[in-house]
């Protein structure tokens, strides 16, 4: 007897399940032709992913830290194998930290390896980044596994940042920049906001020094 074997590779699209048959003939006459058929077959593969994202805070203020959810969700019918979701902080945005209910998540470069997924199965990662810009920053996630999906149009999620920013500055002048002893002489402090946000608790301190009698003032 002899043998001879001869590998195929392909690539599964699905989603619907695929029988492969392969045959057996010669031209010798075969005293067994009841063997000279066999078939493999692939089961259906449909894994419906789909991702949501949310941030607690989305006008924070500049310095201050946010903190992004991301939850995959695995509406099936099949288990879904070998899922990751891409999630890399934005120009703008500072990783502090972050917590993940399954699998690992790699700060440099975003990916969050969630492994397999059960149908229905739920997972959660949680980033806690600082606001270090002041222009509008999205924060991105796409979630993608091993097998087919049979609805892409939930695969990716956003959530923004708007920080808040204000630009203080201030302006100062005197009446008399040379009095003599005993006159009044009157100073102006003007406190400009250039933005882009509105200042809160804004306060001006202007104690007056040595030399000088407080009498009034006006706002």
């Amino acid at each position: 007897s002899a043998t001879v074997t001869l590998q195929l590779d392909g690539i599964f699209v699905g989603p619907a399940s695929i029988s492969n048959t392969a045959s057996v003939s010669s031209s010798t006459y075969d005293s067994n032709a009841g063997n000279n058929v066999a078939s493999a077959t692939i089961p259906s593969q449909v894994a419906n992913l789909a991702v949501r994202k949310s941030v607690d805070n989305v006008n924070a203020d500049f310095g201050s830290t946010v903190t992004f959810t991301v939850i995959v969700d695995n509406n099936g019918p099949d288990a879904a194998g070998n899922v990751r979701v891409q999630d890399a902080l934005p120009t703008g945005l500072t990783y502090v930290s972050h917590t993940a209910s399954a699998g690992t998540y790699v700060p440099a470069s975003g990916l969050w390896t969630v492994g397999a997924m059960p149908n229905t199965g739920t997972a959660t990662l949680t980033i806690t980044a600082t606001v270090t810009g002041t222009a509008p920053a999205q924060n991105r996630a796409t979630v993608s596994a091993d097998q087919y999906d049979s609805d892409t149009s939930d695969n990716t999620a956003a959530a923004d940042v708007v920080p808040r920013a204000a630009n203080l500055r201030i302006a100062k002048g005197v009446s008399n920049p040379q009095p003599v002893d005993g006159e009044i002489i009157t100073y102006t402090l003007t406190a400009t906001n250039d933005g882009p946000s509105a200042a809160t608790s804004a306060t001006v301190s202007d104690a007056l020094p040595a030399g000088l009698t407080f009498i009034d003032s006006s706002a």
